[in-house]
């Protein structure tokens, strides 16, 4: 089974953020508003914290599920992929996060998965409230 291991830091502010990840090259990153994770996102040379700052529709769509956006009290976390790892597989990370966790800010890959089979990607370090360790496709 392939598999990507995402090494977690955080929290941090999503309006500022000293994070000596936030310029990472490749990685996943995770919105949590209201201790729930709201969307899950993938950067690639942008850096994660201005790629999570750039989306404004978190307001919209939280407005949708009856929840009052606070960007002041929105948290980033941010998982990269160490240098040993084939990055070639943040998409698929990213997609089986997505269709596992359902963020209410995510439209895509809510429904399906569709990425490499079987898959696992391993969480480790500071990871955001409610994810957990391991996530698998097909489901064990």
């Amino acid at each position: 089974m392939e598999q990507l291991i995402l090494d977690w830091e955080g929290p941090y502010k999503l309006i500022e953020s000293n994070s000596r990840k936030k310029n990472a090259l490749v990685g996943v990153y995770s919105v949590v508003y209201d201790s729930k994770i709201v969307y899950i996102g993938k950067a690639e040379y942008q850096g994660m914290l201005r790629e999570a700052r750039h989306h404004n529709f978190y307001e919209s769509r939280l407005k949708e599920k009856g929840i009052n956006w606070d960007k002041s009290q929105a948290l980033v976390y941010i998982g990269t992929v160490s240098q040993d790892q084939d990055s070639t597989r943040i998409d698929d990370a990213e997609n089986l996060l997505i269709y596992k966790i359902k963020p209410y800010c995510n439209r895509k890959r809510i429904k399906t998965y569709r990425g490499i089979v079987p898959f696992r990607v391993i969480c480790t370090g500071e990871k955001p409230p409610g994810m957990q360790e391991i996530y698998e496709y097909p489901d064990p």
